[in-house]
């Protein structure tokens, strides 16, 4: 009677190699498909955001929202320092709000952010690394009440949009091209970014990147290109 000859160790060991070969080819893809699937979630989150702001247009004698950076939507983030950059600003006095559903009341309870409590993943990027310009400690969202900034500016204190003509009560009819005019943006989009830090690689390394939306409701990835921020753009430029 024939005997059933076992794996030897050798052949064990060879199979246990090649599996994780296998496993070493694969896993970057999988990474990369993850990546590519948060973006495409945050692109989708953009697209309705996109669908607010063309109401909001229709019913504002087509000027854009009069709201700082931080203030347009979204909820009371937990960054008390950048309050004057909207952080802060209230939910019923955020011109966006009023679009998506988001409750107006301030819940008191414990110390958690007003963030947390009344969460819309609608406006957090699933690929929310956090502030690599402020260096704050938790999400973007967390910090700031939404994954996404709108395209405005600051006089006091001063803050410019490194570039981008900003949105902040312009009439449409001063946008040449709305195809080119960025609205809201994944803050990693800025060029004031660190690159070296975890928190600027939302969805790629090594470039200064983001997901934008623009005037005319289209939604697109794009790698930042680098203008003076100082002056004014013209629609000569890539995005302005």
């Amino acid at each position: 009677m024939l005997r059933r000859r076992g794996f030897t160790l050798i052949e064990l060991l060879v199979v246990v190699a090649i599996i994780a070969i296998l496993l070493a080819m694969l896993l970057p893809a999988l990474a990369g498909a993850r990546r590519n699937a948060k973006r495409v979630k945050c692109q989708a989150n953009m697209r309705t955001i996109g669908q607010g702001v063309q109401l909001y247009l229709r019913e504002n004698n087509d000027v854009f929202p009069d709201a700082s950076f931080y203030g347009c939507l979204g909820y009371q983030g937990r960054s008390l320092y950048h309050a004057i950059l909207g952080s802060q600003t209230l939910e019923n006095e955020r011109p966006m709000n009023a679009y998506f559903g988001v409750e107006e009341e301030y819940i008191e309870d414990d110390d958690t952010p007003q963030v947390l409590r009344k969460r819309n993943a609608l406006f957090e990027c699933p690929s929310d690394r956090g502030d690599a310009y402020f260096k704050l400690s938790d999400r973007y969202f967390i910090e700031h009440g939404s994954s996404y900034t709108y395209a405005s500016d600051s006089l006091d204190p001063f803050v410019p949009t490194f570039g981008i003509m900003s949105c902040r009560g312009l009439p449409l009819t001063r946008v040449k091209y709305t195809a080119k005019k960025i609205v809201f943006q994944e803050p990693v989009f800025n060029p004031s970014f660190d690159l070296t830090d975890e928190r600027s690689r939302w969805h790629h390394d090594g470039r200064h990147h983001g997901n934008l939306l623009f005037a005319d409701g289209h939604v697109e990835f794009k790698f930042t290109e680098l203008f003076d921020f100082m002056i004014q753009p013209d629609e000569n430029e890539v995005y302005y």
